[in-house]
């Protein structure tokens, strides 16, 4: 009786999902347009299902289109709190060694000044063993006029007067060079030594 009966195990599907981000500016102003550009693939072994990719914008940046293979697509928006757009690509199902590209463009509205990391993700029904490449990360430098100089207040003297002014240093991205913006203040007494006394 005993060799009447078997057994058999249904293996589970496993995949290898992969996501590559990449900006295509690496510094923005303020007003300007920025694309963010991503391949994703799926290494096998066995087909991915219900395949979404996630991606959360920095705060500041506004959301325009979005394309696919370069045709364009509808995506999901949500409010990712904090004043970030939450943007969602049903991919659906994806075949083992399948690669596809996706295109996000942005505004930049009103975001902080410095480097802006911005991480997206990818992730099916299946088990994804290897999971340190479903996400990737782009980094762009954001440049907001009057944000983030060095500031230096010193003295000096011309034609036997004494200036103050405040030195402000102004990364000119236009130019590729530094600005030095110096305003100075005419003090009241022209005899009137650095530290106040004559």
């Amino acid at each position: 009786m005993a060799n009447n009966f078997s057994s058999y195990t249904t293996p589970i599907p496993k995949v290898d999902l992969e996501i590559i981000k990449t900006a295509d500016k690496t510094s923005v102003r303020l007003q300007e347009e920025l694309t963010y550009n991503f391949i994703y693939r799926n290494l096998g072994p066995d087909i991915a299902t219900n395949v979404v990719m996630s991606d959360l914008l920095p705060a500041g940046f506004q959301f325009i289109s979005a394309s696919q293979n370069g045709l364009p697509i509808t995506v999901q928006l949500s409010d990712g709190g904090s004043g970030r757009t939450l943007i969602l690509f049903q991919l659906g199902a994806i075949q083992p060694g399948f690669e596809g590209t996706l295109s996000i463009r942005t505004k930049i509205i009103n975001p902080s000044a410095g480097q802006i990391e911005n991480q997206v993700t990818i992730q099916s029904r299946e088990v994804d063993p290897e999971i340190s490449n479903n996400r990737s990360s782009a980094f762009v430098e954001v440049i907001i006029p009057g944000q983030g100089p060095s500031y230096n207040k010193y003295v000096v003297r011309t034609g036997g007067e004494f200036y103050s002014g405040l030195a402000m240093l102004i990364l000119a991205l236009v130019s590729g060079v530094y600005l030095l913006s110096f305003q100075p203040n005419k003090t009241s007494d022209k005899n009137q030594t650095t530290n106040g006394k004559n």
